[in-house]
Order: structure tokens, then sequence, then C-alpha cells
């Protein structure tokens, strides 16, 4: 199981994403556009040892012989608290692996706009494929 998941590993893109949907500092407002981006703490090493140690490839959909890259969006806020998590394509099955990944990471780096905190929106896609 440890080479498998060596094996996913070496398949994760990483896509991260960011664009303003609005210009007000309101705590309400999500941003798409940043001056620098959420970052998942310990960066991207710290990403990839969180993958490799979480990442399950449903028994399901192995049997179903299920792959694809699951783009999944979800918001970071001003504390780096992860919401709003949703899967954007791909098998449900691997949509549901995906989005419970990004549910139970731990707290990102916010994102900044103009030197202040923001919340702001991520795209992250996960790559899984069997041989």
């Amino acid at each position: 199981m440890a080479i498998m998941k060596l094996f996913y590993l070496l398949l994760l893109s990483f896509a991260f994403s960011a664009t303003a949907l609005a210009q007000s500092k309101s705590k309400d407002t999500v941003y798409q556009a940043v001056d620098s981006m959420a970052t998942f703490s310990g960066g991207e090493s710290g990403w990839v040892h969180y993958m490799v140690h979480n990442l399950k490839y449903p028994p399901e959909a192995m049997n179903n012989r299920d792959t694809g890259r699951i783009i999944v969006q979800f918001i970071v806020d001003q504390k780096g608290k992860v919401s709003h998590v949703k899967a954007l394509n791909g098998p449900l099955l691997l949509q549901q692996e995906a989005i419970r990944l990004i549910k139970e990471s731990p707290r990102w780096i916010p994102a900044v706009k103009d030197g202040v905190k923001i919340a702001c929106y991520q795209q992250q896609s996960i790559s899984f494929r069997l041989e």
C-alpha cells in the first residue's frame, strides 16, 4: 500500500489559482485574484507529506477501475480555514475522496491582498490512476 501511495503522490497535480470578485475589503468578500495566494502550511513539501499519509484510493473505485483528475474548488478564509469544498468533475467516489482530503487538511496560510489577509478561492487537482 505504501508503494501505491507513493505512486499517487507522483501523480498529484498542483493547480492553485487565484481574481477579485469584488474590490471591497468586507469580511464576506471572497477573492480570486490576490497579491499572495493562500498556501498549505509547510508549503509544497508539507502538502506532499499530507497527501502521502492521507490519500486513500476508495476500494470500490479501484474495483470499478475509476481513474481521473479531480478538480476541487474551495475557499481558504482569513484564518486559513477551508470551507465550501466541492469537486468540479470526475467519478463520484474519487470526488468524495478528494473532497475529504481537502476538508480534513490542516489550516492554510491565508491569501493576502493589499497587505491584508483575505478569503480566497483555491483550486487543487488530484490525479487518481491505476496500473
